[in-house]
């Protein structure tokens, strides 16, 4: 079972706390104005996190969108005057390389069974 304490119980318990050590009423008042400053300053704390994690999710999104749009549009590849290839490329998002020249292709078979 999951414990979670409200500011409203703290501040009771701090009093409660307080008033068991024999302390003034001034002194009580005190503890329970820290401790509501406490619970409000980790009520921000909470605000701001859940405002993180929102930012974060939709960063997440847009990301995976962008993804999506790169592999759902294939990368231009450059053509030559006759609407030919002329080189090899690959995009990945905002990132491209075109590779252009001639590709030696050598294929070589050794057999050493017979040395």
């Amino acid at each position: 079972m999951k414990f979670s304490i409200t500011p409203i119980a703290f501040a009771m318990a701090t009093l409660l706390a307080s008033a068991a050590h024999g302390q003034t009423a001034t002194d009580l008042q005190q503890a329970a104005d820290r401790a509501m400053q406490a619970a409000a300053q980790a009520m921000k704390a909470a605000e701001q996190a859940q405002a993180a994690a929102a930012q974060a999710q939709q960063a997440v999104r847009d990301a995976q969108a962008a993804a999506s749009q790169a592999k759902a549009a294939p990368a231009a590849a450059p053509t030559a005057a006759g609407g030919a290839i002329s080189g090899l490329s690959y995009q990945s998002g905002a990132n491209s390389v075109t590779l252009y020249g001639l590709i030696d292709v050598t294929l070589t078979h050794v057999n050493h069974a017979n040395a």
